[in-house]
C-alpha cells in the first residue's frame, strides 16, 4: 500500500492560530510541514526549495498580501506542484476563482482533519497519475517524431468524413504534394480516386471496429499499413491511427 508519510507540505495560512492547529494535526499524520503567512513568502519558499511535495493554499491571505489564487498562479508558472486550496468560504464566486487554476482539491477549513488528510492523499494520487500520463505522452511523442514509419491520425466526424488531425514528420513528407493536410478533410484534400481507395480501408476499420492490416502502393513505393480504431468514452469509434512501414526493399530483393 502506498504511503505518503514524510511528504513535505507547504501550508500557506495567515491566521497564526489556525496555522498552529493545522500544523499539529498534520504532523500527527506523518507529514512534514513548512509554513508561510503570505503569498510572497510562499513564492520565496518554493523558489528556494526543490523539496516541496504539495501546497495547502489558503485563499484569503489578508488585504496586504497576494491572495491564494494569485499566489498559486505565480508558483505554477515555473513549478509543477500539486495545490489543494483551503477556505472558510463556499460561495460559488470563491470556488470559481480556483477552477481556472490547475489544482487538486478544495477543502473547507471547518472539515475534520481526516477529510483534509483524505484530500491530501487523493491529491498525491492524482498528481502521480498525471505525471505518469505526461511521461507516457512524451515517450509517444519521441517515437511519433523520430520513427521512420509513417504515422497519421484521423478523426471520424459525425457525418462520417475523415479529418486529418495528426501527421508525423515521415508521413508529412510523404504526402507533401497535397499541401498542409493538418485539420483538413481528406475528401477535399486529396484526389477523388485516391480518396475512394483509402476510404474503403478506413470504413473496414471503423465499421468493423477492429485493427486491419494490408499492403498498398503509394507513389511507386510499397507499404505495409495497419489501421487502429480508437474508442471514445461512449465506446464509439471516433479516430483511426494509421501506421505504414515502407517495405519496398523487400520487393527489390526479389
Amino acid at each position: 500500500m502506498k504511503t505518503f508519510a514524510n511528504k513535505k507540505i507547504l501550508l500557506v495560512e495567515d491566521d497564526p492560530i489556525i496555522q498552529t492547529i493545522e500544523v499539529n494535526a498534520l504532523n500527527k499524520y506523518g507529514y512534514q510541514i513548512i509554513v508561510a503567512s503570505t503569498g510572497q513568502e510562499a513564492i520565496d519558499i518554493v523558489e528556494n526549495s526543490r523539496e516541496i511535495d504539495l501546497i495547502l493554499m489558503d485563499i484569503d491571505l489578508g488585504s496586504n498580501s497576494l491572495d491564494g489564487t494569485e499566489t498559486a498562479q505565480i508558483i505554477l508558472f515555473n513549478h509543477d506542484i500539486p495545490i489543494v486550496f483551503l477556505s472558510s468560504h463556499t460561495e460559488p464566486e470563491i470556488v470559481e476563482k480556483t477552477e481556472k487554476i490547475t489544482s487538486y482539491g478544495y477543502v473547507v477549513k471547518s472539515s475534520h482533519i481526516a477529510v483534509l488528510d483524505a484530500s491530501i492523499k487523493m491529491a498525491f494520487k492524482l498528481f502521480d497519475a498525471h505525471q505518469k500520463l505526461l511521461e507516457s505522452e512524451e515517450k509517444f511523442k519521441q517515437v511519433y517524431d523520430n520513427t521512420l514509419d509513417n504515422i497519421f491520425i484521423l478523426e471520424i466526424t459525425d457525418d462520417r468524413r475523415y479529418k486529418v488531425i495528426g501527421l508525423n514528420p515521415a508521413e508529412e513528407a510523404l504526402v507533401s504534394e497535397y499541401g498542409k493536410l493538418i485539420n483538413t478533410y481528406l475528401d477535399e484534400s486529396i484526389p477523388e480516386d485516391l480518396y475512394r481507395e483509402v476510404k474503403k480501408n478506413y470504413e473496414r476499420c471503423a465499421l468493423g471496429r477492429r485493427i486491419i492490416s494490408y499492403e498498398e502502393v503509394f507513389h511507386g513505393q510499397n507499404f505495409y499499413t495497419q489501421l487502429i480504431p480508437v474508442k471514445n468514452p461512449k465506446g464509439e469509434i471516433y479516430r483511426i491511427i494509421g501506421i505504414a512501414r515502407n517495405i519496398s526493399e523487400l520487393y527489390s530483393e526479389n
